[in-house]
């Protein structure tokens, strides 16, 4: 049985090298055959993998007496492993960028010494006590092989997939968090009467220095590539906002000067464009209650006038009826 814990210890992203670190826990049984099984097992456990550069720290395995039998040995070992390797990385999201790091073909092996780089016989792990599958942040696929009984399934190869993710939380409140507030306070000028162009300025030209201090300041934990991150496309829109913000108080200063009268309500600061749109609306608010009154009173006017009109008529017509019936009455 081997029980492994897999790490990533560090990427590199911009070099794309990555290093993952392997500690692997044995424990197996062997056959007592005349006290020779430990001539026959004297090597070490080893870890082959094509395409990775593998470093044994430590490789080593111990009988357990205290479960050894007369016919069987119990063995319990301890390695670990650190794993180089090359892996080009692609950080257009950065840093809510994800990978997956590929051990491709993981061989257990028999080494005589943990440094040698041959080995003579391959791990045979039943298949049956494996516990391959996936998950969130790893997959692992057994290469099972059927020995020479055609009945005993058992696997020393397997595929593991590393699948990684940024801390990305570390950049949101260092970086992002911290360049919007920056970028939110150089732009209150859009507040101030255009009067105060000098003041303004000075504020829009403190904020850009600030943002591009910052840029180039946090620039060591920012990846070096040849094409544009997440981070700096949010970088270079902030710094666009406030370049955008300098050029609409500049042109409605001019026009604030060159058409004093025409374009007062166009150079409008945005308190008075919030007061002015108030009183509009206090204006219609009025206007609409004027024209309700007005319905309703005509409304009433109306009613009351059909009401005594036909009162009127009822009351024609019953006069007209009593004439009528007077001259019978006579005679």
């Amino acid at each position: 049985m081997c029980y492994a814990v897999v790490s990533v210890t560090s990427v590199d992203a911009k070099l794309g090298g990555f290093q993952v670190r392997m500690v692997c826990r044995w424990a197996f049984r062997t056959s007592n055959a005349y006290k020779e099984t430990e001539i026959s097992y004297r090597g070490v456990p080893g870890l082959r993998i094509p395409g990775l550069q593998v470093t044994a720290q430590e490789s080593r395995i111990w009988k357990d007496l205290s479960q050894t039998t007369d016919d069987t040995i119990t063995w319990n070992g301890t390695s670990i492993f650190l794993l180089d390797g090359y892996k080009p990385y692609h950080l257009q999201d950065f840093p809510f960028d994800r990978h997956i790091i590929s051990l491709k073909h993981v061989d257990f092996v028999w080494r005589i010494e943990k440094d040698d780089d041959d080995f003579f016989d391959s791990m045979q792990i039943d298949a049956r006590m494996m516990n391959a599958g996936e998950s969130d942040i790893m997959a692992i696929q057994s290469v099972i092989e059927t020995l020479d009984d055609q009945t005993t399934e058992v696997c020393s190869k397997f595929v593991i997939d590393l699948r990684i993710e940024r801390a990305h939380k570390f950049y949101v409140r260092q970086i992002f968090f911290i360049t919007c507030l920056i970028t939110v306070a150089s732009c209150t000028p859009l507040a101030m009467p255009l009067e105060d162009m000098g003041d303004r300025l000075s504020v829009y030209g403190g904020g850009l220095l600030t943002l591009v201090a910052f840029k180039y300041g946090v620039m060591d934990h920012l990846p070096s590539v040849p094409y544009p991150t997440f981070t700096d496309s949010f970088l270079m829109w902030q710094i666009i906002t406030i370049v955008l913000s300098t050029f609409e108080s500049l042109f409605l200063w001019r026009l604030s000067k060159q058409y004093p009268v025409r374009w007062h309500m166009t150079c409008m600061t945005f308190t008075e464009f919030i007061r002015v749109r108030d009183q509009r609306r206090a204006v219609r608010r009025r206007r609409l209650r004027r024209i309700e009154v007005t319905v309703d009173w005509v409304e009433n006017g109306t009613f009351f006038g059909a009401s005594w009109w036909q009162r009127s008529q009822n009351r024609n017509h019953r006069n007209h009826r009593d004439w009528t019936l007077l001259p019978e009455l006579v005679l």
